[in-house]
């Protein structure tokens, strides 16, 4: 499930995804998979790497 900003019509602020549970987002040039955990109400990163630019 995508989320963006300005009631679904901005720019994408995370990827969510139900089944897993995790959280996909870009900050600044970095990639973050996060994992959420609804019972304890944590988080844990796991994947995170500097995002490559697409060649031209």
């Amino acid at each position: 499930m995508q989320v963006r900003s300005k009631h679904g019509t901005g720019k994408l602020l995370f990827e969510w995804n139900p089944e897993t549970n995790q959280v996909e987002m870009v900050i600044k040039g970095i990639y973050y998979l996060v994992d959420l955990n609804s019972k304890t109400k944590e988080y844990k990163i796991v994947e995170e790497y500097a995002k490559k630019e697409k060649a031209s």
